[in-house]
């Protein structure tokens, strides 16, 4: 059984990390020589995992609002890395050539960052995979309780 407090000592750790993601996500960031705020390149990537959504999808999957999710697809847009296909009433996303390739070489340095961790960081594999099963509890509690159940 988990104990409450220990419970309340990840959640304020993770809040500690959420201000050092935060402060990062301030700065844009040159991928494939575009420069892109990580607002950005997180909706790239959720549009990368599952091509064909609609925006209406996208907005639940990064829990924004309508208004935002439409502002970051217009940038993106934009750039030429994603383009809408209007099917009935709705907006399907796909990404460009382009895209897919800064989605590929995001991918790449963060497999390349999460090395240099644990290069420096001294856990072991099982308890990395117990973290990971603990935070993926927590999203799915948290996603119920604010009625995001569907999305991913």
């Amino acid at each position: 059984m988990a104990s409450p407090d220990e419970l309340v000592r990840l959640i304020g750790h993770l809040y500690e990390m959420e201000r050092f993601l935060q402060a990062d996500e301030k700065r844009p960031k040159q991928h494939g020589k575009i420069s892109l705020f990580d607002s950005e390149i997180r909706a790239l990537l959720a549009i990368f995992t599952q091509e064909g959504q609609s925006q209406a999808e996208l907005c639940r999957r990064l829990m924004r609002s309508k208004g935002v999710t439409s502002g970051v697809v217009d940038r993106l847009e934009e750039k030429g890395l994603v383009r809408r296909d209007k099917k009935d009433t709705r907006c399907l996303l796909y990404l460009t050539e382009r895209g897919r390739y800064i989605c590929r070489e995001k991918r790449e340095l963060d497999f390349r960052r999460a090395n240099e961790a644990v290069e420096e960081i001294p856990v072991e594999l099982e308890d990395l995979r117990s973290a990971n099963e603990v935070l993926e509890q927590l999203i799915l509690y948290f996603r119920k309780k604010c009625g995001q159940e569907s999305a991913q």
